[in-house]
């Protein structure tokens, strides 16, 4: 019986290459009472376009979907889960929204450059949640932030998502995993359970 307490949402490109493939499995193994929806970015033949954006995919997915459950989970394809979720996820189980890092003005960050393309009235409130892989939703965050996520044009997805939560003063917590980083993995450092980004090549299971 699958389990509504949390729902995944494994977003890849529109065609899923060998890696993203062997991730998806590694994850239902690992997770075999979770749904897990397969949530494709279409939004533009531009890829650029489509990983600028990938936020808005996976809101409009919720929105077209109403798909079941009381949290959801953002995994991108370049992520390896060798956990149960459940426990990879514990210690933030009732946020509204837990992200690795949550930025404010006055950190250094790449993506202030994009603060002009929110909503004037929407600036006061940028907030970065970054990386956009391994956030977690509750159900009530989904339902508030998908329609204004998706009436924001082309801003920076962790810039976007991070403000619209503040904006609708939801609490985002900052999670911390250290096994969520910003430049692929190798084998030698997917030693032990935990869900991983990035990893770009197929992982065989007992080969680290």
């Amino acid at each position: 019986m699958m389990d509504p307490e949390l729902t995944v949402a494994f977003c890849c490109p529109p065609v899923l290459d060998d890696v993203a493939e062997n991730n998806l499995g590694i994850l239902k193994q690992n997770n075999p009472d979770i749904p897990v929806h397969v949530v494709k970015n279409d939004l533009s033949e531009d890829k650029e376009y489509g990983w600028h954006n990938a936020d808005q995919a996976f809101f409009k997915w919720f929105l077209n979907n109403k798909p079941e459950g009381r949290r959801f989970a953002l995994i991108e394809s370049d992520m390896l889960c060798t956990i149960s979720l459940r426990e990879f996820y514990g210690s933030v189980w009732d946020a509204p929204v837990a992200a690795k890092r949550v930025l404010r003005p006055g950190v250094e960050w790449y993506w202030w450059r994009e603060i002009g393309r929110l909503p004037e009235d929407l600036r006061e409130f940028s907030t970065g949640a970054a990386p956009l892989a391994g956030i977690l939703f509750s159900r009530d965050a989904m339902e508030q932030m998908s329609p204004v996520v998706l009436d924001i044009e082309d801003v920076f997805s962790e810039l976007r998502v991070g403000t619209v939560a503040k904006y609708l003063d939801l609490k985002i917590v900052e999670a911390g995993w250290p096994s969520i980083k910003a430049l692929p993995l190798n084998d030698g450092e997917l030693g032990q359970p935990g869900l991983y980004h990035m990893v770009k090549h197929v992982f065989i299971t007992g080969s680290s």
